[in-house]
């Protein structure tokens, strides 16, 4: 063992560095030692070796064997008070011979192991160890004494024993935390820890009360006065106190216990805090004082806001505070005062804002004034300023709580101010730094842009909600420095500045008489007119947050026309400069989307516009064709759209770099981006969705024919033929099917006569055409296939060859479904299973004659067959489109016409027996709980809507010959009596439970 730990130790030397393979090595043959029923012996003789390493591990190893072999010492007492009783003996001799760090806290660890062992008989190891150490030797636990007469004999203990004593107490709740236990188990120790209380808390009080009488701090009221450190150096006072006060906060968390199981230590406990804070005072402890602090806020803060308000007060108003806002206020950013900030900031836990009175609070308004001085920390927002988010998100839970009372208290009047001066600080602190600063934005890694546009995010929510409670002030002073901007200042000010006003775009929409003329001033501002005119001169993050600003405030553009065309070819002019395209393209889309009317007259510029875009990303110019087409859609007549898109359709032509001939890569590429675009344009052309369509309404002739036979026939016609070439050329190309089902779909949701409403006939021989097992895009066709019906619905007859042409593409992969499971037994193509049940689910309410063709009865004997396999498919997916394929079929059937119903009728009677027996295993234990509500649609509507039909098929489904013959029969006439009612939900659970077992029963 020694051999081992000794090559694992060297080899962490640079100079005999092993391979990470032979350390592994060692590490599991010295955990394999550890393990052996040799390693009590094992740790015991390394416990007492002369090098420190292997001392450590000794007591690594008693602490493997205890946590995991404790009870086969309970036949050999004589073992567990050997192993007891050498782990003291060796504390004792280390604490005196100033062990190094590493071993002793590791025997501590060992120490508490021991005693948070069940059935443990050791009762107060601080105590004893206490007065072993006192005693320079093991003491038997018989002879400790009582509370008051074990801490008499303290002033005979040194630092380092101190210090000692002190690991040991942390480690009995770091042991406790460390433990995976029962409830019942762990309620068991943590009571057993509590009994402990008593002493390590006088301890920590005795530790911090001696460095307070020492700086001439001594407290009239302390409960003891002891100056047995009086001779210790004060630096080692000062380590005694750090450990004492990270004792402290460690205990913290067992502070409800000790409260009410022993309130008679609770004037200690509070003696002790009320030290830790003051410790703060001190620059040596302020640090360690601030983290044990946080802990007593995280585990109980009613010690802050009871007993320690005082002490609190005393503390935020000390020199040490001043001198941490000072060193942050100078660009000094060190862990120290950043913890600091963090600790003031969450005070106000201890407070419920949300009550107007908090804020009278006298530690409240400490900590405001505290956090408005911090507002002016300097250095670029948490790139270089680390404390500016702490504070930020202090003021955004200021402003939530101030939501809920402001205007009925006085308070208001103090708070407005604040928070308006907070606004205004960080309109400027959200600013990118200039592009030769050193912590320049483009030197940034990942991490450094993430944090900031959280933190910019943060700031957007703060002013949406500090304009709830401030009002249209809050705008006006946004929006003042924009409107006056000297030509010659700072973009990057600017470009904040714009961030923030666009912020408030919503505020201001619902608000536009007070609040627009603020926007429009900005629009008409010089600085403002400079940007638009000069596009490829201005700073990119500059251009990019006008691009913003304009996104976000379209409504004021379309109350405002004569800003709303130099803003857009401001956003022309953008897409020329690379870091600008995909915000002003996105713009231009919104804009032309939502203002289509008004730009009508500058279509001819905008379609000009569109022959400069070679260099743009194929995305973003897809995004700019479906723009122009949306405007295109607001054409007053049809004739007009032909021309305009003749020349669109000409334009992409020039982008396409394909020939109809080629099919290399080159082309393949061209073609996906040729119809893309024509997708993007058929998009673009549908009607706005504000303006509402009645698919209903009857087109007259001369609409009717426009598109088809007159003057538009040619913009169809090329479309197609478009399509048609390019998948020939490439006939399974996923992404060309992908992007022809797009350009399908654009013209589903609209009236008849438009460009891209094309013939049922050519949908469905397409849709058709493409179902096939063996391709990707199997599920995308089918879900247009779903859509095309839909784009039907109020007139299901006019396509009914088209619908069932698809449909039967359908039943012919869905049996070969079937025969490949007749061969294979596996289950296989879960997403055509789903996809193509969603179809037939989605079809019976329309669709349903269907059912009513004779010739077609092969079709539906392989609907059904694959419903009854899908729903025996162990996947959840397909078994819940199963569920609702029958819930469907069961609900439909009887409202559909004579023909279609009688047969349906007769399907359910012959499959519905199979149906019913898998739905009995199901619900019986062979589904999951998950699936179970799904699982009692199709019951439910089979009981409710088949009537004597449903009945009689389930209860000759009940089982004869099983053992629980009795129990489902009980069940099915549960599920009969309820009618499909709610409550089917909770019987077929409870008898799930019955048939899984009383383990798998929770909560629902």
């Amino acid at each position: 063992m020694e051999q081992l730990i000794q090559e694992l130790v060297d080899s962490r030397s640079l100079s005999n560095p092993k391979s990470s393979q032979r350390i592994d090595e060692i590490q599991k043959e010295i955990q394999r030692l550890q393990r052996e029923p040799s390693g009590w012996h094992l740790g015991l003789e390394l416990l007492k070796s002369n090098n420190s390493q292997f001392r450590f591990y000794g007591a690594l190893t008693l602490t493997v064997k205890i946590r995991t072999d404790w009870t086969s010492l309970e036949t050999e007492k004589g073992l567990q008070d050997r192993v007891l009783t050498e782990l003291i003996t060796n504390y004792v001799i280390y604490s005196n011979q100033l062990e190094q760090r590493f071993v002793l806290r590791k025997v501590c660890s060992t120490l508490a192991a021991s005693y948070l062992y069940p059935n443990s008989c050791w009762q107060f190891p601080v105590r004893h160890v206490l007065m072993s150490l006192c005693a320079g030797q093991i003491v038997p636990p018989e002879h400790i004494g009582d509370f008051q007469q074990v801490w008499t004999q303290i002033q005979y203990i040194s630092a380092p024993q101190l210090r000692s004593l002190l690991w040991l107490g942390s480690a009995l709740v770091e042991e406790l935390t460390r433990q995976d236990l029962k409830a019942t188990e762990r309620v068991e120790l943590v009571e057993r820890v509590v009994k402990n209380a008593p002493d390590v808390w006088y301890l920590v009080y005795l530790t911090l009360q001696c460095l307070h009488m020492r700086n001439g701090q001594s407290d009239a009221e302390a409960l003891v006065a002891p100056n047995y450190l009086s001779a210790i150096p004060e630096l080692e006072v000062l380590e005694l106190c750090k450990e004492a006060l990270e004792t402290a906060s460690l205990w913290m968390s067992f502070y409800s216990s000790t409260r009410t199981t022993n309130d008679s230590i609770s004037d200690v406990i509070d003696a002790a805090m009320v030290l830790a804070m003051r410790c703060f005072l001190i620059p040596e402890l302020a640090d360690s004082a601030i983290t044990s602090l946080e802990g007593i806020l995280l585990y109980a803060p009613d010690y802050l806001k009871n007993a320690g308000q005082s002490t609190l007060h005393t503390l935020l108003t000390s020199e040490q505070a001043e001198v941490y806002c000072a060193q942050l206020l100078q660009g000094s950013f060190e862990a120290e005062a950043i913890r600091f900030v963090a600790f003031i900031s969450n005070i106000f836990d201890l407070h419920n804002l949300c009550l107007p009175e908090s804020f009278q609070h006298p530690t409240v308004r400490i900590v405001l004034a505290l956090l408005q001085n911090l507002l002016y920390t300097p250095g670029t927002a948490v790139v270089v300023d680390q404390v500016c988010h702490t504070v930020l998100d202090a003021f955004n839970h200021i402003v939530d709580c101030w939501s809920d009372w402001v205007g009925s208290n006085a308070a208001d009047r103090s708070l407005k101010p604040l928070v308006c001066e907070a606004c205004m600080q960080y309109a400027v602190k959200i600013r990118y730094p200039p592009l030769d600063t050193e912590d320049a934005s483009h030197l940034w890694d990942s991490d450094e842009r993430t944090r900031f546009q959280d933190f910019r995010q943060d700031v957007e929510d703060l002013l949406l909600a500090s304009y709830a409670c401030v009002g249209p002030d809050l705008v006006q002073n946004l929006a003042a420095p924009l409107q006056s901007s000297d030509v010659s200042s700072g973009w990057e000010d600017y470009e904040a500045r714009l961030f923030c006003l666009g912020a408030l775009s919503d505020a201001i929409q619902h608000n536009p008489d007070k609040l627009e003329r603020n926007i429009q001033d900005v629009l008409t501002s010089q600085k403002w007119n400079v940007l638009l005119n000069n596009a490829s001169t201005i700073p990119d993050l500059a251009r990019k947050g006008a691009i913003q600003f304009i996104s976000r405030n379209t409504f004021i553009l379309q109350r405002a026309k004569e800003h709303l065309l130099p803003c857009i070819n401001f956003l022309f002019a953008s897409l020329r400069l690379p870091g600008s395209i995909t915000s002003a393209s996105r713009a231009i889309f919104t804009l032309c989307h939502q203002q289509r009317i008004l730009l009508v007259e500058a279509l001819p510029q905008f379609i000009n516009s569109l022959a400069g875009l070679a260099d743009v990303p194929s995305e973003d110019r897809h995004r700019l064709f479906g723009a122009v087409a949306a405007i295109v859609q607001a054409t007053p007549t049809e004739n007009e759209k032909v021309v305009s898109l003749v020349r669109v359709f000409g334009l992409i032509s020039q982008y396409s770099k394909a020939t109809f001939d080629d099919s290399n890569e080159e082309a393949l590429v061209s073609a996906i981006d040729l119809l893309q675009t024509l997708a993007a344009v058929g998009k673009g052309l549908r009607a706005p969705p504000d303006e509402s369509i009645n698919l209903d309404a009857q087109p007259s002739i001369e609409e009717q024919r426009f598109w088809i036979e007159g003057d538009g026939k040619q913009v169809q016609h090329d479309i197609k033929n478009v399509i048609d070439q390019l998948l020939g050329n490439f006939p399974d190309e996923p992404r060309l099917i992908e992007a022809t089902c797009d350009i399908l779909k654009s013209g589903y949701t609209e009236p008849h006569p438009s460009p891209f409403k094309f013939d049922a006939r050519y949908s469905a021989t397409f849709l058709a055409h493409h179902i096939d097992l063996d391709a990707s895009y199997n599920t995308l066709i089918i879900d247009t296939a779903s859509s095309f019906l839909a784009s039907h619905i109020s007139h299901p007859e006019s396509i009914r060859q088209e619908f069932l042409h698809v449909s039967s593409a359908i039943t012919e992969c869905q049996q070969a479904i079937l025969d490949r499971y007749a061969e294979t037994k596996i289950y296989e193509d879960h997403d055509f299973t789903y996809s193509s049940l969603d179809y037939f689910s989605r079809m019976l309410p329309r669709y349903g004659y269907y059912f009513s063709e004779k010739y077609l009865s092969e079709a539906w004997r392989t609907l059904f067959e694959f419903a009854l396999l899908a729903l025996e498919n162990p996947d959840t997916i397909p078994r819940r489109s199963s569920a609702h394929f029958w819930a469907a079929t069961f609900d439909h059937s009887p409202s559909l016409d004579h023909d279609a119903s009688v047969n349906l009728g007769e399907c359910i009677q012959y499959y519905g027996p199979r149906f019913i027996a898998t739905w009995l295993r199901l619900v019986g234990g062979d589904a999951a709980r998950s699936e179970l509500d799904i699982l009692c649609e199709p019951m439910k509507k089979l009981v409710a809507k088949q009537g004597l039909l449903g009945t009689g098929l389930l209860r000759e489904a009940v089982p004869r010959d099983s053992g629980g013959h009795e129990r489902v029969k009980r069940f099915v006439e549960q599920v009969l009596g309820l009618r499909g009612r709610r409550k089917t939900v909770e019987v077929v659970k409870e008898f799930w439970v019955t048939s899984r077992g009383a383990a798998f029963a929770y909560a629902a």
